[in-house]
């Protein structure tokens, strides 16, 4: 049997029957090896993409889901645009995010002028 291995975000970590990736893998007879995880960034996607890759340990199909593009890396924290500050983490952290995203709108705002 062919494996599979679903790399992203909370778009592909559903695991109920109904869920897209349930359905391709049964629709193309493979096992499922790896699901996509919760808040997760496009480079943490890519780390672990790349560890099982050096490990020789990638199943044979790869799908790749990026849905949220406003996510910032961070090793333990979820990090996007209106992230709702989690207790007991620095609020100093949520406010440099935000002080980032408005920082990128200006700048945007000021290069379409």
């Amino acid at each position: 049997m062919k494996t599979i291995g679903f790399f992203g975000d909370s778009f592909c970590a559903g695991r109920e029957p109904e869920s897209w990736c349930v359905l391709l893998a049964d629709r193309l007879n493979a096992q499922i090896t790896h699901w996509g995880e919760p808040g997760r960034s496009i480079w943490s996607i890519f780390f672990k993409f790349n560890q099982l890759n050096k490990a020789n340990r990638l199943p044979d199909i790869c799908v790749l889901c990026y849905t949220e593009p406003y996510r910032l890396y961070h090793t333990s924290l979820i990090l996007s645009a209106n992230t709702e500050p989690v207790e007991g983490v620095d609020p100093k952290i949520y406010e440099a995010l935000e002080q980032y995203w408005i920082c990128l709108l200006y700048t945007s705002d000021a290069a379409d002028e």
